[in-house]
């Protein structure tokens, strides 16, 4: 069956996974729209935590920010990563981050960055999307939702906090899609195919 397929990825070494994964299933990337960026509410390039092998990379809050700047200064490295910043937009070392999973080190880089409605306007329709944007559904998902009305069929979001989950639920009820599953995050779920927990 003829597909196009939309691939939006901000953390490099995941881009190229994405690649690897299209081309082990005989799919070719350059048959198909792959975008090294992050999803976000404008296109003002955004500060991104960098670990491969990780998942949980995400944009930079800005209380984070702090913590790494308090961090570089701490060991003396403010002159060295104000120079890899304005050489390569990255910081150009790890440094460690504290999470529910542990403790692992991240560089930070800025990335291009693409509003979800710039990314859905060369479509002229979408079947699928399937979203995990690492907490940031709330502010990418409402500037959206005149084209996701017009040109999206279904959507898949992994939510992040309960708060978004629930304002997700209701901005999408208010323009009558369809729920069809509905689980939220930090929850037990009793399903037809069994009990699990969502983290």
């Amino acid at each position: 069956m003829p597909s196009q397929l939309t691939t939006v990825e901000a953390e490099p070494t995941h881009f190229e996974w994405a690649k690897r994964h299209l081309i082990a299933n005989g799919i070719d990337p350059l048959d198909h729209w792959l975008i090294n960026a992050a999803v976000c509410a404008n296109s003002e390039p955004r500060l991104f935590m960098l670990g491969s092998g990780l998942y949980y990379n995400g944009i930079v809050a800005p209380d984070d920010v702090q913590v790494a700047v308090n961090q570089i200064v701490s060991i003396d490295a403010a002159e060295q990563a104000l120079r890899n910043l304005m050489l390569g937009g990255r910081c150009g070392m790890q440094l460690p981050y504290d999470s529910d999973a542990g403790t692992d080190l991240f560089d930070f880089k800025f990335v291009s960055a693409l509003p979800l409605a710039d990314i859905l306007a060369p479509l002229s329709h979408v079947d699928l999307i399937d979203m995990d944007i690492q907490g940031a559904e709330d502010t990418v998902l409402p500037p959206a939702m005149e084209m996701l009305d017009r040109r999206v069929r279904r959507i898949h979001i992994g939510t992040h906090r309960a708060d978004i989950h629930g304002g997700l639920w209701d901005m999408f009820f208010e323009h009558e899609w369809i729920c069809e599953f509905d689980y939220a995050p930090f929850a037990k779920h009793n399903t037809p195919w069994g009990e699990f927990e969502t983290l």
